[in-house]
C-alpha cells in the first residue's frame, strides 16, 4: 500500500495547539466573500464548483496556509478560480 503525501491541509492526528471556540461577529469582508462565493456556486451562475473552491485553497503553500485566516484564504482561491 503506497502512502501518500499530507496535503497542506490534512493535519489529522498532528499537534493544533488551543482551538478558539469565541463567537465572534461577522466582519463586512467575511460578509462579502461569503456571499460572493454563494453567487458565484449557484447553478444560474455556474462559474465554480465547492469542490473546486476546496482544491484551490488546499494549493496554498504550508506557508499561506497556516499564516493566512479562513476568508482570506477562499478569497485567494476564488481569484485563482475566476483566471482559470
Amino acid at each position: 500500500m503506497q502512502t501518500k503525501e499530507r496535503g497542506v491541509n490534512d493535519v489529522g492526528g498532528l499537534p493544533g495547539g488551543p482551538v478558539d471556540r469565541e463567537e465572534h461577529a461577522e466582519t463586512l469582508f467575511e460578509k462579502r466573500v461569503d456571499a460572493l462565493v454563494m453567487l458565484l456556486t449557484h447553478p444560474r451562475i455556474g462559474a465554480f464548483k465547492v469542490d473546486s473552491l476546496r482544491r484551490s485553497v488546499e494549493m496554498n503553500s504550508p506557508e499561506d496556509y497556516a499564516s493566512l485566516g479562513y476568508y482570506p484564504k477562499w478569497m485567494r482561491a476564488i481569484c485563482l478560480l475566476l483566471i482559470e
